[in-house]
């Protein structure tokens, strides 16, 4: 699981994306990853801290990617952004990330996102709350597509 906020006292207007196991589904442990300082120390489960994950690393969003021939350093993709800023990231063992471009990928979304590899039609999907800034109580999901490469998504309408 990949939620909240580390199992350190931290300034929580900072939104972090960290690891947590479970054998049952019930029962869950938060086992120190040692990847990144927070409140002076690295035992931490942290895997994404806030200048990373666009301080919203909390709705962070991560999948096995089943695109065959994905390479093994990008074994598990994953989204987060809910700035309007939704970056793209990449891990070989869903623990250590790295963005997988500098830039967005898609713009304009506030929400949790969901992303996959839709292998009957060959492209990268995500399903995405959009905000319209003039009107903020305006939100619509759309759902975008990314085709084989990173790299800024198409938006489609539902």
């Amino acid at each position: 699981m990949y939620r909240g906020n580390p199992s350190v006292d931290v300034d929580t207007r900072s939104s972090f994306g960290c690891y947590a196991e479970s054998d049952d589904g019930i029962t869950w442990t938060r086992p120190s990853v040692g990847l990144f300082e927070v409140a002076g120390t690295r035992d931490n489960n942290v895997i994404l801290p806030p200048e990373i994950g666009n301080n919203c690393a909390g709705d962070f969003s991560p999948f096995e990617d089943t695109r065959p021939g994905v390479p093994a350093d990008q074994r598990y993709k994953g989204i987060s952004g809910m700035t309007g800023r939704v970056s793209a990231f990449a891990s070989p063992d869903g623990i250590q990330w790295r963005k997988l471009v500098p830039e967005p990928v898609v713009e304009g979304y506030d929400s949790q996102h969901m992303a996959f590899w839709d292998a009957p039609r060959g492209e990268y999907r995500a399903y995405l709350r959009h905000r319209h800034i003039a009107v903020y109580q305006d939100r619509v999901l759309h759902t975008c597509r990314g085709g084989r490469v990173p790299g800024k998504w198409q938006t489609v309408a539902l």
